[in-house]
């Protein structure tokens, strides 16, 4: 009954430094993270699950631009496709599996590589380092704890596009700000990577819990 006890405990214990430090990470990251005073375009991303694949729809100001389909949730790595509204493929995101960190992607728009996006082990949030083909440092994107806010910043450290998700949908926004040195479908690719991971990862979670 002692071991037992003592089990329930640690447990108990690390549920609650896990709440406390995501919280705590999130007030963090909320507090550095300043929004440029910059004109934006806003798109917003609704997400449909079936099974195992993930369609994100993407409307631009209210119009739609694109698709973006794959295994959001899923077992293996698996890329994700961009289509325009012609259902013609232009863009794709691939994806290498990291043990420690999150996974890799390399983005590539009209068939032309954009960047690859290194996934970095954070003890709260998420972070990708990002580089081009020479591996010349181009910037980072970042996640708050519990995948409510977050930026993409370029090599000087500047917000060039804020992502944001209400706490109880899978429904994404994103604001790109005026001078952004990524196209809009790049932009996406990359956030939409990140929602793949963190997807992935709750879904790991979830199923580890039962």
């Amino acid at each position: 009954m002692k071991i037992r006890r003592v089990i329930i405990f640690l447990v108990a214990a690390i549920l609650v430094i896990s709440i406390v430090g995501s919280i705590g990470g999130y007030l963090v990251f909320t507090k550095s993270f300043q929004e440029p005073d910059k004109s934006f375009t806003l798109y917003e991303c609704d997400v449909k699950v079936i099974a195992l694949s993930t369609k994100i729809e993407m409307k631009k100001e209210g119009n739609q631009i694109g698709t973006i389909k794959g295994k959001v949730i899923r077992l293996v790595t698996d890329p994700l496709i961009l289509y325009n509204n012609s259902e013609t493929q232009i863009g794709y995101a691939s994806d290498s599996y990291q043990f420690i960190g999150q996974d890799n992607h390399s983005i590539y728009v009209n068939n032309e590589f954009v960047c690859d996006m290194v996934g970095e082990w954070k003890l709260f949030g998420e972070q990708y380092k990002l580089y081009d083909s020479q591996r010349n440092y181009l910037g980072e994107l970042k996640v708050s704890p519990f995948n409510l806010l977050g930026g993409l910043f370029d090599q000087n450290g500047e917000m060039v596009a804020m992502y944001s998700s209400p706490f109880w949908r899978k429904d994404y926004k994103v604001q790109i700000y005026e001078g952004c040195t990524f196209d809009e479908y790049s932009v996406m690719l990359m956030f939409a990577s990140y929602y793949s991971d963190y997807e992935y990862d709750s879904s790991n979670s979830n199923n580890s819990s039962r």
